[in-house]
């Protein structure tokens, strides 16, 4: 598999992986699929397939970084959203703790 992302040969916005979103946020897979569970997260939802599977369209992901159509603009977002899952699950254990 490849982390390229195809060019834009149809007319049609290119379809990302979640390997290439991944690749391209310089993250995990695991995170992606955080991102996309977290309800406060403004990050793009991805498109189911038909055929099984699902894909994020690029110019989508593009609007988000530059803080377009409501998307929270993306400078060290990776770094942003790992420290806020990290608070998160910091604040879930020690809340379990007091219980």
């Amino acid at each position: 598999m490849t982390d390229e992302i195809p060019q834009d040969v149809s007319g049609l916005p290119a379809l990302l992986t979640v390997d290439q979103v991944a690749a391209r946020f310089s993250t995990s897979r695991d995170t992606v699929y955080r991102w996309v569970r977290s309800k406060s997260s403004t990050f793009p939802r991805p498109i189911p397939l038909p055929t099984s599977g699902i894909r994020w369209r690029a110019d989508v992901l593009d609007a988000w970084e530059r803080g377009e159509h409501g998307y929270r603009h993306s400078d060290g977002v990776a770094a942003r959203l790992d420290q806020w899952e990290r608070a998160k699950g910091q604040a879930a254990h020690s809340a379990g703790k007091a219980a």
